[in-house]
């Protein structure tokens, strides 16, 4: 398996050409930033999280013994959640290097984790399985729900949560009781692999997976405001990528990066032959656009299924260009 971590420049949909710039043995399987923006931790499958700053340059690597598929930064930067194939939640104080807590979560293993920009609940999914836990005490906050989760994101207050996979739609957590408001049932038709906020929350894309879309969203009336992108790729991820909410940027399976104008309603194709991109996340203070991937040459099971990624690969991450 073959995994690229590219960071570009991001100027109104144009990509200028990076440059490489360093190289790891092992896949990586998910990365975010963190809550200021200053650094991008990635996970990857020999059980490392390796932290680099902006520039592209490893501040610290943080060592576990099993493989890794999901990270989520505390909202003060003080702490990762990370998960993978054991069953098990680990909380690392990034500054010490060292896991602080450790929670039994999924006999199957967990796959998606959002830390609730309020720092009160950490939210997790594994196979057919939904938890939250309370930050403080690290007791659980709600029952285990049955459903599997492709991704999950808080609003920008942490006051709700939107979630996709089968369904799309968004979540509130009072006492311990999981409320769901789900969108248009019938507008998803496949499971949906991502999902992310406009700005002002007033919005909701997802990537329509196997459907080949992108779906934009009102996040009041959970109804489809339109169709971004519609290939006979399978779309694994899709962000907004500008302050105004009118650039989208989505990954696909056959390795191409599209850039959409919401205003202007053209759609920029960036390939990379060989390639599987599977994530894309936006550092809106940096300008930097970060995407992931595999190459076409092994299997890649996505997070909607009872596995995320298998084997060993590549790891190259390329600094943006100057502005």
């Amino acid at each position: 398996m073959y995994f690229t971590i590219i960071i570009w420049l991001v100027s109104v949909g144009v990509i200028r050409s990076p440059s490489l710039a360093q190289s790891s043995n092992a896949a990586t399987t998910d990365m975010v930033w963190s809550a200021d923006y200053t650094f991008l931790a990635t996970t990857q499958l020999d059980g490392k999280v390796i932290i680099r700053n902006t520039s592209g340059e490893i501040v610290k690597t943080l060592t576990s013994k099993n493989e890794l598929y999901t990270v989520s930064w505390s909202p003060d930067g003080k702490f990762l959640a990370t998960g993978g194939n054991s069953a098990d939640i680990n909380i690392w104080d990034v500054s010490q290097e060292k896991i602080v807590q450790t929670i039994q979560a999924f006999s199957e293993g967990v796959y998606v984790l959002a830390w609730q920009p309020t720092a009160e609940l950490l939210l997790a999914s594994g196979f057919d399985t939904f938890r939250a836990w309370n930050t403080t005490t690290w007791e659980p906050a709600t029952d285990s729900l049955s459903v599997t989760l492709t991704d999950m994101k808080w609003d920008h207050d942490g006051t709700k949560f939107a979630f996709s996979g089968g369904t799309v739609g968004l979540a509130t957590i009072q006492s311990g009781k999981v409320t769901v408001t789900p969108f248009d049932r019938s507008i998803v038709t496949t499971a949906n692999l991502s999902i992310d906020w406009s700005s002002n929350d007033t919005q909701i894309i997802t990537s329509g997976g196997s459907e080949g879309t992108v779906h934009l969203w009102d996040a009041t009336t959970g109804k489809q405001i339109k169709v971004l992108l519609q290939t006979d790729a399978t779309i694994q991820n899709a962000t907004f990528t500008n302050s105004t909410d009118t650039i989208v940027s989505a990954v696909s399976d056959k390795g191409t990066l599209y850039t959409i104008d919401l205003n202007t309603k053209q759609i920029q194709q960036t390939d990379y032959p060989g390639t599987n991109l599977l994530s894309v996340a936006w550092n809106p203070v940096e300008d930097l656009l970060a995407l992931g991937g595999t190459s076409q040459k092994d299997s890649v099971i996505t997070a909607n299924s009872t596995k995320i990624l298998s084997g060993s690969g590549v790891f190259e991450i390329i600094p943006l260009s100057q502005k």
